[in-house]
């Protein structure tokens, strides 16, 4: 019922600045919004005309890059988002932080599964192909599959070509899993 949280008192004054930067966009952009995280901050178009919601997206982040490059931020172009948040908050770390914290309890993973579609997707797959020398040093019969959804470029080592394969290949590891 406790969450853990990975980084202890993270500075949050840096949201109010992009929060403000970001205001002008919203208003001008029908259905985006802005969602404040605990450490991040998102302006999300997904509801917006796809075109506008790009075309105001590429500006802005041209616009924050310059706005809060002393903030050490970094400023993700997703899609249908924006998001901004400090350095080193990424889903690599997190990855990180959850094996430590699995290791740490004893628990040595057989099977890691790390499935995304978006850029913010690639530090957990560069986190995992960094890794996986000292790995499989730690833990021999770990096997690793990274895989991304959409061909194209990426840290993954595999793609399925659309959400629904997904669906079916988790299938198959559960499948696999219950023959064992």
């Amino acid at each position: 019922d406790k969450w853990d949280k990975m980084i202890k008192d993270l500075n949050s004054e840096w949201r109010k600045t992009t929060v403000e930067l970001l205001e002008p966009y919203t208003d001008r952009c029908e259905g985006s919004f802005i969602e404040v995280k605990e450490a991040s901050v998102v302006w999300q178009y997904r509801d917006c005309d796809h075109e506008m919601g790009k075309s105001f997206a590429n500006v802005m982040t041209i616009d924050l890059e310059n706005s809060l490059k002393k903030l050490n931020l970094n400023i993700i172009n997703g899609k249908g988002y924006v998001e901004i948040k400090p350095k080193g908050i990424n889903k690599g770390a997190f990855a990180s932080f959850i094996l430590k914290e699995e290791l740490k309890k004893g628990k040595k993973p057989d099977l890691i599964v790390c499935i995304g579609d978006d850029i913010a997707d690639e530090e957990m797959f560069k986190y995992f192909q960094k890794i996986r020398p000292k790995l499989s040093n730690f833990i021999p019969h770990v096997k690793d599959y990274l895989i991304t959804v959409g061909k194209k470029p990426s840290n993954a080592q595999f793609y399925v070509d659309h959400s629904l394969q997904v669906k079916e290949l988790l299938d198959g590891f559960m499948q696999i899993r219950s023959e064992e």
